[in-house]
């Protein structure tokens, strides 16, 4: 079994910050896992009503989520690749993925991956 697999806890059991998961959004930056156990900095492309047959409830009732992850982020100065969104950081389109909300490979932004701290390049001037 993978371990980013939704089968790991029984249905029912609460996740760490359950509240967190259950308020992700469209666009919300987030630490992701991908299969080879690689965190990565991603975003959230689209939340659904999971439509793999898997019928279910979460543990508030509602019908089962999940995410369409994608492991870069846009960055119009540091962007060495380009998509549709403009200049990113990361994985092309391909290695988007669909992760359940309950799903322990989706954690809170630099809760898994150190922040990216980057200065400007400088203008410097050379000689006089």
């Amino acid at each position: 079994m993978l371990s980013h697999s939704d089968k790991i806890a029984p249905l029912g059991q609460f996740t760490d910050a359950w509240e967190w998961r259950n308020n992700l959004k469209v666009g919300d930056f987030i630490d992701c896992c991908d299969e080879y156990s690689n965190w990565y900095r991603a975003h959230i492309l689209e939340r659904r009503e999971r439509i793999d047959g898997a019928a279910g409830v979460d543990c508030e009732g509602k019908p089962l989520e999940e995410f369409l992850i994608a492991f870069r982020y846009t960055d119009e100065i540091y962007g060495v690749k380009e998509d549709k969104h403009g200049k990113y950081v990361g994985w092309g389109s391909r290695f988007d993925s669909y992760r359940s909300l309950t799903c322990t490979s989706v954690m809170p932004k630099h809760s898994m991956v150190h922040p990216y701290v980057y200065e400007k390049p400088s203008r410097m001037k050379v000689g006089n």
